[in-house]
């Protein structure tokens, strides 16, 4: 994985990575939406993955998963995972 790649390039996986680079010690000590000091998770809001910090926010795993739920990400993400992985292995 290069790290130098475009954002348009970069995986899910490294994109979330500089995003947490770029916002540093941003990240509250509680849970921002439910008030919880549990660990805390980098979430995508648009769950497009923009090179926007207003588009990330840091979720506890709880509400995390529940926002996901909320906005039907998981499907999504799912959709794109399987496109990737049809695309890199030519089906």
């Amino acid at each position: 994985m290069n790290e130098w790649q475009t954002w348009e390039q970069a995986s899910i996986g490294l994109r979330h990575y500089r995003m947490r680079k770029l916002l540093g010690s941003n990240k509250p000590l509680k849970c921002p939406c439910c008030g919880m000091i549990k660990k805390i998770e980098l979430s995508n809001k648009s769950h497009n993955y923009l090179e926007d910090p207003s588009d990330w926010q840091y979720l506890c795993h709880q509400c995390h998963s529940d926002y996901d739920m909320k906005n039907n990400s998981k499907s999504t993400f799912y959709e794109k995972f399987n496109n990737l992985f049809k695309e890199k292995n030519g089906g």
